[in-house]
């Protein structure tokens, strides 16, 4: 039975890597098909892998090159892509479920277009429950697949970081803070903090800054170079984000799906609370995301996010509202 599996974009390879490999591993013939580099445009994100992304998956695996007429039994995908896949047998999303996207979790018209694959993997009963009568396929609440890898390092944790810190030669008094925010305007928080690392590195911190894969391409290119200028930081542009969760101390977020993969790592949280956020037409306050944010630090500015980073010693009081 062949199965394909079809990252639209690069951030969709944590996701789906592991479960190519499982089934591999099970003796099912199993595909990776390739979409070339579609750039940016018209405010679109860029989709599809980088040539040298391809080069490497090419030499690992099973791979195939995009084509609309190709024929499988199944088709695993991360996203809502049946424009591209429909005619590749059943479909299987594990991307909405697996990426906690308050977006998709919403009573919306949105909700309903899940109905179109044959199977819908979510992390749990709360993710279900978030769709009510929304959805007539078949879910399966199977857990969150791409945190498979995050969860097996963490064992590693002193060890990873030690290797990182001799690496970039971090000396023990400074924190490894990383930066993860999501790339929608409504609630991202890479443009309110980019003038404010500077005094974050002064205050005895070494940065990790790791955009989203769909950020615009001129931001992430005013870090790219920000990161080159600076000491005590580090643009970091592998689509793992695993070892950074591991290896940081705390994490500087907003509405990024990532801010609850990162409560598995039991460091403080910190997230930006947009003003721009209620005028987006998928703002759901009883949403998934808002409902479990409230194990994390939200602050509303550069300078309030400082005083927080000023005083945060090593008490940690949502520690537990994280872990219940």
């Amino acid at each position: 039975m062949p199965i394909a599996f079809f990252p639209q974009r690069e951030l969709h390879l944590p996701i789906l890597i592991p479960l190519y490999e499982s089934l591999t591993e099970a003796g099912h013939s199993c595909f990776i098909v390739l979409k070339p580099l579609q750039p940016e445009y018209n405010n679109v994100p860029a989709e599809g892998i980088h040539a040298e992304t391809q080069s490497l998956l090419e030499a690992q695996f099973n791979c195939l090159q995009f084509a609309l007429n190709l024929k499988f039994d199944l088709t695993f995908t991360a996203d809502f892509v049946l424009d591209y896949t429909e005619d590749w047998g059943k479909q299987c999303c594990v991307g909405h479920g697996t990426i906690s996207k308050n977006t998709y979790f919403i009573e919306d018209e949105i909700a309903w277009r899940e109905n179109f694959h044959e199977y819908l993997v979510l992390p749990g009963p709360a993710y279900k429950a978030s769709f009510r009568n929304k959805l007539f396929n078949e879910v399966l609440t199977f857990g969150f697949p791409k945190l498979d890898y995050l969860n097996s390092i963490l064992n590693q944790k002193t060890e990873l970081k030690t290797t990182f810190r001799n690496q970039y030669r971090i000396s023990d008094q400074r924190k490894i803070l990383l930066f993860a925010p999501t790339y929608n305007d409504e609630f991202e928080s890479y443009s309110v903090l980019y003038s404010f690392w500077d005094e974050v590195i002064e205050n005895g911190y070494f940065i990790i800054f790791k955009l989203h894969g769909a950020t615009k391409k001129k931001w992430l290119h005013h870090y790219e170079v920000l990161a080159q200028n600076k000491d005590h930081c580090l643009n970091w542009t592998s689509q793992d984000i695993a070892k950074p969760m591991v290896i940081s101390d705390i994490m500087v977020s907003d509405l990024s799906s990532v801010c609850l993969e990162y409560y598995l790592t039991q460091q403080p949280l910190f997230v930006y609370n947009n003003p721009k956020q209620t005028t987006s037409k998928f703002y759901n306050a009883k949403g998934v995301e808002f409902k479990y944010r409230d194990g994390a630090y939200p602050f509303d500015s550069a300078l309030q996010l400082m005083k927080q980073l000023n005083s945060q010693g090593e008490e940690d009081p949502k520690a537990i509202l994280r872990f219940k």
